[in-house]
């Protein structure tokens, strides 16, 4: 399993709705939308699981996506020594 970083996500962004978008790339699960210790508050990133390499590199093959009606456009990619891999979306303007 790949742990994978997404940011820029929205405050109506559920659990759900990543699981669902992230899905089609191949078996996934949530693990964590961050929330901010002192106020509680959702943090705009969180943390997944997915399941192999091939589908973490079919996210990057795609460059823009849209998680709940947001369209977000995937800004980065590494691999550490743990097999982390960092996804960075930020929020692009919608057409």
């Amino acid at each position: 399993m790949n742990m994978t970083f997404v940011g820029g996500i929205k405050e109506d962004t559920g659990e759900y709705h990543l699981q669902d978008y992230f899905e089609q790339y191949g078996e996934t699960e949530v693990t964590e939308i961050r929330t901010d210790r002192g106020s509680g508050q959702m943090r705009s990133f969180a943390l997944i699981t997915i399941e192999d390499h091939d589908s973490v590199d079919k996210t990057v093959i795609q460059k823009n996506h849209s998680v709940n009606g947001h369209n977000s456009e995937l800004a980065y990619k590494a691999q550490d020594l743990s097999t982390l891999y960092y996804i960075t979306v930020y929020q692009t303007p919608s057409a």
